[in-house]
């Protein structure tokens, strides 16, 4: 039996980014006066520093979500990200104990999402879902000829952490899933 794929982005998708986000332009705020980059590629060079790093957290439910999916023999699971750097990203999923979640983990090194970072027998019809929370995730997903699942712009910018949404957000995706 074939199985059925769900692709996960990583970034305000699964994990609440918006502190390392505020952090690190706070970071390139105090710092963009004394280095000769534009701001933008400064914050591309500190937005993954461990120490930003560390003030990610998992949204509520995604957690019970992915041990639930990883679990079924049927359903494999991808995690497809933009990080640049992949030790990092490695050991941030270890650190917060979701890599054992994931059947394949796929970052771009910092490049915008192409399906040919993914491998050949995912990029044709394999997919159900992409779960994500940009338009450069929605457009992967029609690429993929899979259905996109987008992230509420609340949970995916930080605007209101609200683990009732956050939790009913992953309940609806479970449900969607396994239909």
């Amino acid at each position: 039996m074939n199985k059925t794929w769900v692709v996960f982005d990583l970034d305000g998708t699964l994990l609440d980014v918006s502190a390392r986000r505020i952090a690190a332009k706070a970071l390139v705020e105090k710092v963009s006066h004394q280095v000769g980059q534009s701001k933008g590629e400064m914050l591309r060079s500190v937005i993954e520093l461990p120490e930003l790093l560390a003030t990610d957290r998992v949204f509520q439910g995604a957690r019970q979500l992915l041990e639930e999916l990883s679990e079924n023999e049927d359903i494999g699971i991808v995690l497809f990200t933009a990080r640049q750097n992949r030790t990092l990203l490695l050991g941030q999923l270890e650190g917060l104990d979701l890599e054992r979640f994931f059947d394949m983990v796929c970052n771009t090194g910092g490049e915008p999402k192409r399906n040919d970072f993914l491998p050949r027998q995912l990029r044709h019809g394999a997919i159900k879902i992409y779960v994500g929370d940009s338009y450069e995730d929605e457009i992967a997903a029609l690429g993929l000829g899979a259905r996109f699942w987008p992230v509420p712009e609340s949970m995916s910018k930080g605007d209101s952490p609200d683990s009732i949404l956050e939790e009913n957000f992953f309940h609806n995706l479970r449900s969607e899933i396994l239909a």
